[in-house]
């Protein structure tokens, strides 16, 4: 499923996970808006996005990427982004 992935696509979305777990969102935001496409991985660029978003207290700016995500992840992994957004 991820073969087709460029190993920067890869590297970029664990370091923004990273930077969250680090308390990092503007880190996070940054490394994930210099993706210009992240393939299969577009969900989690989003889920990811929110995320940092919401750690700022910008809620109506997660509201988008964490819908986009919820609607993009399969069912059983869409529940986080679905958390996420009732936060919002």
């Amino acid at each position: 499923m991820f073969d087709n992935v460029s190993p920067k696509v890869i590297h970029k979305i664990m370091a923004a996970e990273g930077y969250l777990e680090l308390g990092m969102p503007i880190q996070a935001l940054d490394t994930l808006a210099s993706l210009e496409d992240a393939g299969p991985l577009e969900a989690m660029r989003l889920f990811l996005t929110g995320e940092a978003y919401l750690r700022q207290e910008r809620y109506q700016e997660a509201i988008d990427p964490l819908h986009q995500a919820a609607r993009l992840f399969p069912v059983m992994e869409s529940r986080k982004a679905w958390s996420a957004l009732s936060e919002c």
